[in-house]
């Protein structure tokens, strides 16, 4: 869990520091306030990027050119130390007073999930975002998972190089081999994870409308009875054509089905936003069982697209884990269902953050 957190010049955020609870974290305060930022703060110590924009310099304060944040992490009795920072378009990682390698080191300290306005986008979107879904379980599940999928996207990288630049074949037959060796790889390890998710789904049916009526379809990106390295070589004049490979793990999908029709469309946006809650939670309750310790669970703006009854039946869902959340409101009568056992109430306030005692 996040035990301190300190963060300097994020959007319009004050420099400041707060010691957030082992429960549930409210933060309140009007539109614009920086609750969301601050959500932000510990977004960008996990992972180093936005969960609100791509492009990283709009976090910085616009009267400033870097920003940092630094927190402190407790897991098995032992406190590690890790921080971001973001200074003339280079990020830089410390865990420990050292550098860290790569971005997934903090990853794996400081696990978070974050469900925001946008989330209906898993539903709505297209496949890149149930992708990410897959893979970020992939990533905490499967210590293997991620090497392979930079072998992956370096050969594929290669491979479109080489489409585009008209190469003989032979040369692409050699890439399609690598291709096919680490695609098949990734899609292995992600019918496991998914039939483990799939296994751990009816922990949430309280927030899916009808959960009798539901069904996920995996489809890996290729002709599931056919090995991939024939995919490959069946569609190479189409890939020659497009400068891009056409089938793959990068074009896999996960479709959430009601009655037979796809989830998008056959739900309401509240509803949307129920399904979407439900496998994100059921995604964090299935990696802290497996890993034996808690994921930082981030909820923004809680009251978007969620009536009273569906914000009770998420809080419901929450409080039945033991793990620290972060939950940010427009007010108290929004935060109330989340009043309960193990809670600390902030508020902010023209980019201040206060506790509210």
């Amino acid at each position: 869990m996040l035990t301190e957190i300190a963060y300097s010049n994020i959007r319009n955020l004050s420099e400041g520091a707060f010691s957030p609870g082992f429960g549930v974290n409210l933060i309140t305060g009007d539109n614009a306030a920086g609750k969301s930022s601050v959500l932000e703060a510990i977004h960008l110590l996990s992972l180093g990027r936005s969960f609100r924009t791509s492009q990283l310099d709009r976090v910085v304060s616009s009267t400033e050119s870097e920003c940092w944040v630094r927190g402190s992490v407790r897991r098995d009795g032992r406190i590690t130390r890790i921080g971001f920072q973001r200074a003339g378009k280079r990020n830089r990682f410390r865990i420990d007073g050292t550098d860290a390698t790569s971005v997934a080191q903090t990853a794996r300290t400081l696990p978070v999930q974050i469900i925001h306005p946008d989330s209906h986008r898993l539903l709505t979107s297209g496949p890149a975002h149930r992708r990410a879904f897959l893979d970020w379980g992939c990533f905490y599940a499967d210590a293997g998972f991620h090497a392979v999928w930079r072998q992956y996207r370096r050969a594929l990288a290669q491979y479109n190089c080489a489409l585009k630049g008209r190469i003989d074949r032979n040369i692409l037959h050699g890439l399609e081999q690598a291709l096919a060796v680490h695609g098949e790889d990734i899609d292995r390890r992600r019918r496991f994870y998914l039939s483990e998710l799939l296994a751990s789904l009816s922990s949430m049916d309280p927030l899916w409308p009808e959960p009798e009526d539901r069904v996920l379809v995996y489809e890996p990106g290729w002709h599931v009875n056919t090995p991939l390295l024939d995919a490959l070589g069946k569609h190479r004049q189409r890939a020659i054509r497009f400068g891009s490979a056409m089938v793959g793990p990068h074009r896999a999908d996960l479709t959430v089905l009601h009655r037979g029709e796809p989830a998008a469309t056959a739900l309401s946006r509240g509803q949307i936003k129920r399904v979407t809650v439900a496998l994100m939670l059921t995604q964090m309750t299935l990696y802290e069982s497996n890993a034996g310790h808690s994921c930082t669970l981030m909820i923004d703006d809680i009251a978007s697209e969620l009536d009273a009854h569906s914000v009770r039946l998420v809080a419901d869902a929450i409080g039945k884990r033991s793990g620290q959340c972060f939950v940010s409101a427009l007010s108290l009568d929004d935060a109330q269902p989340f009043m309960h056992g193990d809670h600390r109430m902030f508020h902010v306030e023209h980019g201040r953050l206060s506790e509210l005692l």
